[in-house]
This record gives structure tokens, C-alpha cells and sequence, in this order.
């Protein structure tokens, strides 16, 4: 966990200029859930990086399909999260794991859209988020994301991973 965390301070602070506001909102101790907008390949390093406590991340089930994420994820002791429609069984076992995870005082960081925004917007949340927040009553904490959007882990062009990085650091 040490050597994620400040892997993620690092490489957040070497490719970024972090200008961030309104860390004091984030709970030291106790229960709480992260709401943040999706807007790169890399927003839960920037968001494990301004984060004073380990954040557990529910990340999309298909994630967990390939290899090397898998085992990251696993790591990160991630919840692998899908709609009822998609798989109910993923659903259930996903909100059993919020709950608890949330029960037992972790901070918890979820991307209600569920997807990186392909076009810069912010897209409409998926239904099931809404039963997450009313079902677990904790302090939910909003946190949104600037400046991403056409960096190098975004996906502006045409919807595919940008791999060129034209500005040396980009604040955000």
C-alpha cells in the first residue's frame, strides 16, 4: 500500500501540476464514499495521490478480464462493479462489498458514469449508484476532476488513448 501510494504521489506530481482544493472535506477516519467525474486512464492515481488515507476504488467488472489489471486490482483490493442488467450476480456481490467495505470505516472512491467520457462531458450516472448512495448512509464526498481531458491518458481523439503528450506537465 506504501509504495502505491507514493508511487501515485510521484508520478501524479511528475506528470502533473496538482492544484487541488478542498482536501479538508475528505474524512481522516470513518466511512466515506468518493464521487468523481471519469475523465482519463489515470484519475485514481491523481485521486489515491491527493488522498491522505488508502482509497478503494469499485472499478467496471470487465477490468478485471485482463491480466495485468487484474492483478492491480486485486492489489488494490478494487470491487469489480456491474449494472443488473449486465450481471446481476456482480451487482449483488459488488453492493455486499461496498457495504461492508463501507461498514468497516474504509473510504471508497466510485466513477458514477462508469466509463472515461469519450467527448470531455460529463455523461449521465448509472441507476444503480443512486441505490449504492441510499443504501450506505456515509458522507459522500464530490470530487471533480479539470484540466484531464486531452492529456495523454485521456481519450479525445476519436475516442482512442491519446499517446502523445504535448505540454510537459499539465496543470489540472
Amino acid at each position: 500500500e506504501f509504495i502505491l501510494r507514493t508511487g501515485s504521489w510521484l508520478l501524479a506530481r511528475f506528470l502533473y501540476q496538482i492544484d487541488f482544493k478542498g482536501t479538508d472535506h475528505i474524512p481522516k477516519y470513518g466511512p466515506a464514499l468518493i464521487v468523481a467525474n471519469h475523465a482519463s486512464f489515470i484519475d485514481w492515481l491523481l485521486i489515491t495521490a491527493v488522498c491522505q488515507r488508502p482509497v478503494r476504488f469499485v472499478v467496471d467488472y470487465r477490468t478485471f478480464t485482463k491480466p495485468f489489471y487484474n492483478w492491480f486490482f486485486l492489489c488494490g483490493k478494487c470491487i469489480p462493479f456491474a449494472t443488473e442488467e449486465e450481471n446481476k450476480q456482480i451487482y449483488d456481490a459488488a453492493c455486499e462489498q461496498i457495504s461492508k467495505a463501507l461498514a468497516a470505516g474504509n473510504l471508497l472512491c466510485m466513477f458514477p458514469e462508469r466509463a472515461i467520457t469519450k467527448n470531455g462531458e460529463i455523461k449521465a450516472f448509472a441507476a444503480e449508484i443512486e441505490q449504492i448512495l441510499v443504501k450506505n448512509d456515509v458522507d459522500i464526498i464530490p470530487i471533480g476532476l479539470s484540466g484531464l481531458w486531452g492529456s495523454l491518458f485521456s481519450l479525445k481523439k476519436q475516442g482512442k488513448l491519446t499517446l502523445v503528450h504535448k505540454n510537459k506537465r499539465r496543470k489540472i
